[in-house]
């Protein structure tokens, strides 16, 4: 088997659970605040609950399909899993955006925040955070060009530039962890990515499904996953958590109760409507009246300009009939 055919095999990409700069909160409101899921809290944790009805948490404006801000409001699987998770307990959350992720990082060490989500663990962030368990689980994979050679272990990084993110548990731990590679820092995924796009970085390790959105959104073809390493070798920093501030251990403990309510159903409904956010293979159903008006509509013109390839671009090899544009 070829290193490529045995990369493809490697790699399985499971997402099972996937920008406006003005300051403003939005709030999940929860229609019934009583325990509905007749979750087993403390009487401690009940009080707590009732004290505290409405909870700060981040919301990243740049980090889709997981963590972002669509249409003046939060959105990404991470916000519609924590919106879940908290309705199940009973309370509000209000969400707070307009700041770097290092400065949300920064909130949650002050407290000036309730709730980090969307967080991989590493040493320092420990210092100040109490995690849940896992909530989504996503492989670290090393983004290349198209004809780059593949990377199979650590050793294969050598002598290559590699793109990481300022501050990020990814960038953090392959700083710490290969300090003899060559490593140049971004402020953001999608830099990182036009940086590879343009030949400025040889590698950029990153998760699958925000690399997949920033490329599918951005028109970057020529960018393709080339290995990854063991999960032994990268810690937890592939793995996803609700935090909150050390000194606040009752809110982790309510917190996880209010993850063993969701169900297997409710969790996937939302991983697939994540999914098929960047994900254009899926098929579609089109209605009889749609169908209907294709029948009767077999050729179809369309306007094509010459001269802005890769948007358009015009060909002398039409299809046999001559269409352009035909139904299958």
């Amino acid at each position: 088997m070829s290193s490529k055919a045995q990369l493809k095999s490697l790699i399985v990409v499971i997402i099972t659970s996937m920008f406006f700069h003005v300051e403003i909160a939005f709030s999940q409101s929860s229609d019934d605040q009583s325990f509905e899921t007749n979750i087993d809290f403390t009487a401690e944790e009940k009080l707590w609950i009732k004290e505290h009805p409405t909870l700060k948490a981040t919301n990243e404006f740049d980090w889709a399909p997981i963590d972002f801000v669509q249409f003046d409001k939060p959105a990404g699987f991470s916000i519609d899993y924590l919106n879940l998770v908290t309705k199940k307990i009973g309370l509000n959350i209000e969400y707070i955006n307009d700041y770097t992720w290092n400065e949300l990082v920064e909130m949650a060490r002050n407290k000036e925040v309730d709730i980090i989500h969307s967080i991989s663990r590493n040493s320092e962030r420990d210092s100040f955070l109490n995690y849940t368990s896992p909530y989504l689980d996503m492989p670290i994979v090393f983004f290349g060009k198209e004809n780059a050679e593949p990377i199979n272990n650590k050793e294969d990084l050598i002598g290559r530039t590699i793109g990481i993110v300022t501050g990020t548990a990814q960038g953090q731990y392959y700083k710490k962890t290969y300090p003899e590679l060559n490593f140049i820092e971004y402020s953001s995924s999608i830099n990182a990515l036009f940086a590879l796009s343009s030949d400025q970085i040889d590698v950029f390790p990153g998760h699958v499904p925000v690399a997949n959105y920033i490329m599918s959104k951005n028109l970057i073809f020529d960018i393709n996953i080339i290995g990854q390493l063991p999960s032994n070798d990268i810690g937890t920093v592939d793995k996803v958590y609700l935090a909150t501030h050390i000194d606040n251990p009752i809110l982790i403990n309510i917190l996880e109760k209010g993850m063993q309510a969701v169900s297997a159903q409710e969790y996937l409904a939302i991983s697939r409507k994540w999914q098929t956010e960047f994900n254009t293979d899926d098929e579609f159903k089109l209605t009889e009246e749609e169908l209907n008006w294709l029948s009767e509509h077999k050729v179809i013109k369309v306007v094509a300009a010459p001269t802005t390839p890769p948007i358009e671009i015009l060909s002398d090899r039409l299809p046999p009939n001559g269409s352009l544009l035909r139904r299958p």
